[in-house]
């Protein structure tokens, strides 16, 4: 995937050098979080609700919904603690919603249903102005 250009990054950056070191990464953090939401609340609207209960590997019963109810926004740990990044992921036994966006072929045969692909061409162009702006909001309110 080709590297994106962000306009407006650099006015952001020279005023975040006028803010406490300690202060950066949750500026960041919380935009960054801000900016998903959208993307995360149409993944949950997106995926598929099954109609009858299921075991899951564990032999836990589990209602209708289970998918829609573990799509959680996870900050994803790196070793180098410069760069930050969230993720849309399915926790717990909703492992499955990702067999269910690819489909599965063989003896169980699943059809692909891109329940989170649609989530993301719907947002992913306006993750980026949304991230701008919370940047900015928080900016001017950590500066004051």
């Amino acid at each position: 995937m080709p590297r994106q250009v962000v306009i407006g990054i650099d006015e952001l950056l020279a005023k975040m050098d006028k803010i406490a070191l300690s202060v950066q990464p949750k500026i960041v953090a919380q935009s960054l979080r801000a900016a998903m939401t959208p993307m995360l609340k149409d993944a949950r609207a997106n995926a598929p609700k099954g109609s009858r209960t299921h075991k899951s590997y564990k032999g836990r019963l589990l209602a209708p919904g289970f998918l829609k109810q573990n799509i959680k926004l996870k900050k994803l740990k790196r070793r180098d603690k410069t760069v930050q990044a969230y993720g849309l992921w399915a926790q717990k036994e909703g492992f499955y919603g990702g067999f269910v966006e690819t489909g599965i072929a063989g003896e169980s045969d699943v059809t692909p249903n891109p329940w989170l692909g649609k989530a993301y061409s719907k947002n992913a162009a306006s993750v980026q102005s949304l991230f701008l702006t919370g940047m900015r909001k928080r900016i001017e309110k950590a500066m004051k």
